[in-house]
């Protein structure tokens, strides 16, 4: 009771602003709902008033939803969902911007030790290929799809490049995964991946068991379309 008396309240208390304000001031505004802080927005979720109102900022873990929730999620809250999203692309918030970067090949999220470090490798691949006078640095520090230094027009000259930083990515995940997947199932040693040529050393050496991993690779062909796809 005191949970529900305490969101009624605060309800309320957006209420009497947005009265306040008169709604005057479009910018307070989307699509017919009214934005209000994060931190306010959050203490009703779960409850009717959450869509009625659209938080200032993105927070993954509190604004968030995935293709899941959504699908099980009743027509409401999905068009609530796509107008809060619009939101935050028109205001080019810099939390979503990095949300949207997450799939990169640059992305920091990809520099992390559990990683075997293929992005690395193809980033500086990349690199190697380009003008020095603009260089490619993985991890990319921006992280903010909204001020991406490689799209078109930019820094890069090629377009789509910065669709192409996603192409690369989701073939580099499925050549983690494979070198994964056949390490666990101990179908080659414990490897390092450093540079190009370790991988192909890992591909085409026999002495650490090849023949088994491009096996093991041939069982996913999108794992081996990707791998020759990085090494071409």
């Amino acid at each position: 009771m005191n949970l529900e008396r305490s969101i009624h309240n605060l309800s309320k208390r957006i209420e009497r602003l947005d009265t306040f304000d008169g709604g005057s001031n479009d910018s307070n505004y989307w699509r017919g709902k009214k934005i209000i802080p994060l931190s306010e927005w959050t203490r009703l979720t779960g409850t009717h008033f959450a869509l009625q109102y659209f938080p200032d900022d993105f927070d993954k873990c509190q604004t968030f939803l995935t293709e899941c929730e959504l699908k099980g999620s009743d027509d409401k809250t999905r068009k609530w969902y796509s107008d809060y999203l619009d939101l935050m692309e028109h205001q080019r918030n810099p939390n979503y911007g990095k949300s949207k970067c997450f799939h990169c090949l640059l992305s920091p999220d990809r520099d992390d030790p559990i990683f075997i470090g293929i992005n690395r490798l193809v980033a500086k691949g990349l690199e190697d290929n380009k003008d020095n006078n603009n260089p490619i640095l993985y991890p990319c520090h921006i992280a903010n799809r909204f001020e991406c230094p490689y799209e078109k027009g930019k820094k890069i000259i090629e377009a789509k490049f910065d669709q192409d930083l996603f192409a690369l990515d989701r073939m580099a995940y499925e050549v983690e995964l494979a070198f994964a997947k056949a390490e666990l199932e101990r179908e080659i040693d414990n490897i390092q991946i450093r540079t190009i040529q370790s991988i192909y050393h890992a591909c085409t050496n026999l002495e650490i068991h090849s023949i088994k991993l491009l096996s093991a690779l041939s069982r996913n062909s999108l794992q081996r379309k990707a791998l020759l796809l990085l090494l071409s």
